[in-house]
């Protein structure tokens, strides 16, 4: 683990046990989870939005090969949706999903350990995908 998620954990142990550091706990929870919401990125979603009231700009947009929607935001504005013309794929997805393959066991295993015994089970929605 790198120097910032163990100052991240230590600041939420101490949020968890202090209730007036709670604040700063929860902002570290938010920046060590980011980190790792950035690795499961998939930048293949990631499209350009351009708008426009220029009928001609609109109509070469819509007749490249990237175009993808048009939605007409008012009377003259309209919002074109384009692929990206190059992405550069630099986020280390297989870390992303080795931390979620390694971290789903131990909440399956925290709900039958925990929650199933604990709560009623009506209404909660669990994940039923081979573990």
């Amino acid at each position: 683990m790198g120097s910032s998620e163990f100052q991240g954990t230590e600041s939420w142990q101490q949020g968890d046990s202090d209730h007036s550091l709670a604040l700063h706990a929860n902002m570290a929870k938010l920046s060590v989870n980011s980190v790792y919401g950035k690795t499961i990125t998939n930048k293949e979603n990631h499209k350009n939005v351009k708008y426009s009231q220029d009928p001609e700009s609109v109509s070469v947009r819509i007749a490249s090969a990237r175009f993808v929607s048009l939605n007409e935001v008012g009377d003259s504005l309209c919002e074109v949706m384009n692929h990206k013309r190059a992405l550069s794929m630099n986020v280390p997805g297989v870390v992303g999903l080795s931390i979620l393959h390694l971290a789903k066991p131990k909440m399956l295993e925290f709900y039958c350990d925990c929650i199933a015994r604990y709560v009623d089970k009506k209404g909660l929605p669990i994940c039923r995908d081979g573990y």
